[in-house]
C-alpha cells in the first residue's frame, strides 16, 4: 500500500492529474490515508486544478488481523470513508454491490449534496447489480459505471479470477444462481 501510495504522489507530483487511486475501507490504515489526502488537499499540496478522484471499496482479501478487519465492520467503515474523502472535496468512485451501504452513503448525512462528485461502481455480471440497483441509481439521478477485469493476452486475467474466488468462494455459488436462473 506504501508503494502505490508514494507512486501516486509521485504521478501527481509530475502533473498527471488525470488518474486516481484505490483505498480499502477493510484496512485499518486507511482512515489515516484519507485523512491525508484531505489535509493534501487543503494545504493545496494537491493542485487546485487536480479533480482528485478515489475509488473506495470494501477490500475483499482477506488480511491479518494486525492490519485490517473482517467483512462486517469493513462495510460500516466503508460510509465512514466515503464520507470523509467527499468532506474533503474529492470525487468519491463508491465500489459496492451491497443496497444497505448504497441506502446509508445515499441518505446519510455525508456532506453529498451533489450528486457529481460521486459515482457508484458496480462489477458487470451480477445480476443484482445490472438489473436492480444501477437501474434504479440511475433513474434517481446518480453516476453509474460498471468496470469488469480485462486481459490483453490469454490467461493474463486467470490470476485475478483466482484471487477473487479464493477471497470470496460464494460467487461461485453466486455465478451458479445467476447462471440458472437469470
Amino acid at each position: 500500500t506504501d508503494k502505490t501510495i508514494e507512486a501516486e504522489q509521485q504521478l501527481w507530483a509530475s502533473g498527471n492529474y488525470n488518474l486516481g487511486g484505490v483505498r480499502q475501507a477493510s484496512l485499518n490504515r486507511t482512515e489515516q490515508d484519507i485523512a491525508n489526502l484531505a489535509q493534501a488537499m487543503n494545504d493545496n499540496v494537491v493542485p487546485s486544478e487536480m479533480f482528485l478522484r478515489m475509488r473506495l471499496c470494501r477490500g475483499i482479501y482477506i488480511e491479518p488481523e494486525e492490519i485490517a478487519v473482517g467483512r462486517k465492520e469493513a462495510k460500516l467503515r466503508l460510509v465512514g470513508r466515503v464520507g470523509e474523502f467527499s468532506k474533503a472535496g474529492g470525487y468519491a468512485e463508491i465500489a459496492t454491490h451491497d443496497k444497505k451501504i448504497i441506502d446509508q452513503i445515499r441518505n446519510g448525512n455525508l456532506a453529498f449534496s451533489d450528486q457529481k462528485m460521486r459515482e457508484f461502481q458496480f462489477l458487470l455480471g451480477p445480476p443484482v447489480a445490472e438489473k436492480y440497483l444501477a437501474p434504479e441509481l440511475y433513474a434517481e439521478g446518480e453516476i453509474v459505471r460498471f468496470y469488469m477485469g480485462t486481459e490483453f493476452q490469454a490467461g493474463q486475467g486467470d490470476p485475478y479470477v483466482r484471487r477473487r474466488l479464493i477471497a470470496s468462494p460464494l460467487m461461485i455459488a453466486q455465478g451458479a444462481m445467476a447462471f440458472a436462473f437469470g
